[in-house]
């Protein structure tokens, strides 16, 4: 592990000025485009979180937020939920996996900007019916039958002082609403902190193997401009969708890519997650994600052909049909570990 950091490291101080660029792309992104977004919902998400008032509708709510909001203010509000109602992780499971999406105004506004309204319109509703698919599989996963244990209680000893009682806790008070906004804008601003660190990291990564490809092989940086932009997609998914736009990908490609968010918003969740699932576990969540997203995107591009995606579109889908069968094996790729996640006793967090 240390030598892998070594290396990196190694690489950012030869790669420096490609490393700066990247971090200078995704400061201008989070301050023109993610900054803007994210804090008033955000915000508005502290003040229904930390707000006291009745559990039964919590879900829908969350799951709605989510939809209008994105990753990772649906995370936090996950996070928030969690900590203010009795609903343990295991229950809270499908709804993070519902509302583990983007924002619509991303499908809407900059992928639309690009391949017309009535494709960025698909590609959302294939982006939320595959939110609502996963966590489908994830609630029939987690009722699945599992052998029961059994519990051998110790014996009472013999003069054994009975159990103490345990008195309720008494309700806590309800906060003034300016003190609720001033607790929800400050911890709104240190969450957005650590979205623009996150940005910039898998940006500067991202940038690093087009500058390798650039110093030593410059001849194979055009033909292998394509899987330069998925690794950049895979990685930010912000500036790797543009970068598959300028490739020519399909847009059920796009949408794909969009519902697994990239190792990016993964570690932006996992800021606010991460003592409620692990860490591999909800990578495979949004794997199966981005499975189901691409197929359904896939199917309603057929279904309903978007007049704009025609012409070089067209002939670009047509050439990425074939990639569909990748889409299709990431589902049973997920699969194997989602079982070695049921059966382990060891990883955390405990549910």
């Amino acid at each position: 592990m240390h030598r892998m950091w070594l290396v990196l490291a190694g690489m950012l101080l030869v790669f420096s000025r490609e490393a700066m660029e990247a971090a200078q792309k995704a400061a201008h992104i989070y301050v023109t485009a993610v900054l803007p977004a994210l804090f008033p919902m955000m915000v508005l998400g502290g003040l229904a979180g930390r707000s006291d008032g009745q559990q039964r509708g919590r879900g829908l709510f969350l799951v709605l937020f989510g939809f209008c909001a994105g990753s990772p203010a649906a995370a936090r509000q996950t996070a928030l939920l969690h900590e203010c109602s009795p609903f343990g992780s295991k229950q809270l499971k499908p709804l993070l996996c519902m509302c583990g999406v983007m924002s619509p105004m991303f499908f809407t506004g900059s992928l639309a900007s690009r391949l017309g309204s009535k494709a960025g319109f698909l590609m959302l509703l294939a982006h939320w019916a595959g939110a609502l698919g996963t966590g489908a599989l994830c609630r029939l996963w987690l009722a699945r039958p599992r052998p029961a244990k059994s519990h051998h209680p110790a014996p009472p000893q013999a003069g054994q002082a009975p159990a103490a009682q345990i008195t309720p806790s008494p309700k806590p008070q309800q906060q003034p609403l300016t003190g609720l906004l001033a607790q929800s804008i400050s911890s709104a601003a240190g969450a957005l902190l650590s979205v623009l660190g996150a940005m910039m990291l898998f940006s500067i990564l991202a940038a690093l193997p087009h500058a390798l490809l650039r110093r030593f092989c410059p001849a194979l940086t055009e033909a292998a401009r394509p899987a330069l932009a998925l690794v950049q997609g895979l990685l930010e998914v912000g500036s790797g969708c543009f970068a598959l736009l300028e490739s020519g990908a399909p847009p059920w490609l796009l949408c794909a890519l969009c519902s697994f968010g990239g190792l990016s918003i993964w570690l932006q969740n996992l800021l606010f997650l991460g003592k409620m699932i692990r860490p591999a576990e909800l990578l495979c969540w949004r794997t199966l994600h981005g499975g189901i997203s691409g197929v359904f995107c896939y199917g309603l591009l057929r279904l309903l052909p978007a007049a704009e995606t025609a012409g070089a579109w067209q002939a670009a889908s047509a050439a990425g049909s074939p990639s569909l069968w990748v889409i299709l094996l990431l589902i049973p790729l997920a699969l194997p570990h989602l079982w070695a996640c049921g059966r382990s006793r060891t990883c955390w967090p405990h549910s």
